[in-house]
């Protein structure tokens, strides 16, 4: 069996870090947001932050932005996905 090398550079390293501050610090933020905020709120402020975000990132990383015989698709899977993320 051959073995991968895996190289990584500090960018990566960086990279990695913060996605993993972040996830595992969700759970607790979430928690605390609880204590103020009812689940629906708190749900919608996440999507909320995670699309100004990514409106901002858009532009710099020069997505395509999708055409119209694609939005019928992207709103099934929106909705479908909430959906079963937010389930019980």
């Amino acid at each position: 069996m051959r073995s991968i090398r895996l190289d990584f550079t500090p960018a990566v390293l960086a990279a990695l870090a913060v996605t993993l501050l972040l996830w595992a610090s969700a759970y607790a933020a979430i928690r605390a947001g609880l204590r103020g905020y009812s689940p629906a709120v708190l749900a919608t402020l996440r999507f909320l932050t995670a699309s100004v975000v990514l409106s901002i990132y858009a532009p710099f990383a020069r997505f395509r932005r999708p055409s119209f015989r694609d939005l019928p698709g992207l709103i099934l899977a929106g909705v479908v996905g909430i959906t079963f993320l937010t389930l019980p």
